[in-house]
């Protein structure tokens, strides 16, 4: 039976962000309003300013927006979130994900360093990360992970030659539930989105055509 994409009435919108649970459950995000999905038609939710949005059904959802922070939907209200103490400008949060309602992550740049955040439903965690090449510069711009302990983020670190060349390389991060570690990559550019269907089903795209998936060692592929 052959398929396509059909129309649906629009939100007279431009969502920055598109979440759903299901195909009566959608959330748009768009910069300054955010709208829902029945399944029947598209309504105004709230008037905040919402960039992002996420979640992991119907009575959990996420959203983010530089001017409110994080909120919180449970299904009958929404909450807000406390923002870090370490939240001062300038930083950037440009991707979340949510694997619970007490465990949320986000991603960005702050201090030309890639960023990376953690939020239990109550405080937060994290800050620039410089584990791994503390003088580097880069930037998130992904996060994506098939449950709490295998969350992957992929973005950008900028380099220089032992002769002074400059480079911008991708760059893949992967939470085992302990902590964060750098990925060993074929020189790549600069990595914008990564998905998945499972833990061995990982897709990550980038500048250039550039696409990678994640292989399990001893795993065969296709």
């Amino acid at each position: 039976m052959a398929t396509a994409w059909c129309p649906r009435m629009s939100c007279g919108c431009s969502c920055s962000s598109l979440w759903g649970s299901g195909p009566d459950d959608l959330w748009c995000a768009k910069s300054a309003s955010l709208y829902h999905w029945d399944g029947k038609a598209w309504s105004l939710l709230e008037k905040h300013f919402t960039k992002l949005v996420a979640g992991t059904s119907a009575s959990d959802v996420w959203t983010y927006g530089d001017l409110e922070w994080f909120r919180h939907w449970n299904g009958a209200e929404w909450r807000n979130l406390v923002q870090p103490g370490w939240a001062t400008r300038p930083f950037d949060i440009v991707a979340i994900w949510s694997a619970a309602p007490h465990d949320i992550w986000a991603v960005g740049m702050k201090n030309d360093q890639p960023l990376i955040i953690h939020g239990d439903g109550e405080t937060w965690e994290g800050g620039a990360f410089e584990y791994f090449r503390s003088a580097t510069k880069g930037a998130l711009s992904s996060v994506w992970g098939s449950g709490p302990q295998d969350v992957w983020a992929v973005g950008s670190i900028k380099t220089t030659s032992a002769l002074g060349a400059t480079a911008t390389l991708g760059l893949i991060l992967h939470w085992d539930g302990k902590s964060w570690s750098e990925v060993a990559i074929p020189a790549t550019p600069a990595l914008g989105v990564i998905s998945g269907s499972s833990p061995v089903n990982v897709w990550t795209v980038g500048n250039e055509g550039a696409i990678l998936r994640y292989v399990p060692r001893g795993a065969r592929t296709p």
